[in-house]
């Protein structure tokens, strides 16, 4: 059986991902919202550093037989676990 984290079966491609327990970054926001308050600078830029160097990762990864990285195509708060 094939291991590899992303390929295509019988019903069209897959890519298999980590669980990773965490809040959203759009569910931290609109708790932080709800309290009258704003996400502090500090952690909002945290947090943006952090997504771009793990997009910047991704985008760079070598893939077995091609010449392309990975491309994220639904960049949103939605999909940024914090």
């Amino acid at each position: 059986m094939d291991q590899r984290p992303f390929g295509e079966d019988g019903e069209g491609p897959y890519l298999a991902l980590e669980f990773v327990f965490g809040r959203s970054a759009s569910a931290l926001s609109k708790v932080v919202t709800r309290a009258g308050q704003a996400l502090p600078l500090p952690a909002a830029l945290s947090i943006a550093r952090d997504v771009a160097r793990g997009l910047a990762y991704a985008h760079a990864l070598p893939l077995p037989d091609q010449t392309v990285g990975i491309v994220h195509r639904d960049l949103s708060p939605d999909n940024v676990l914090v």
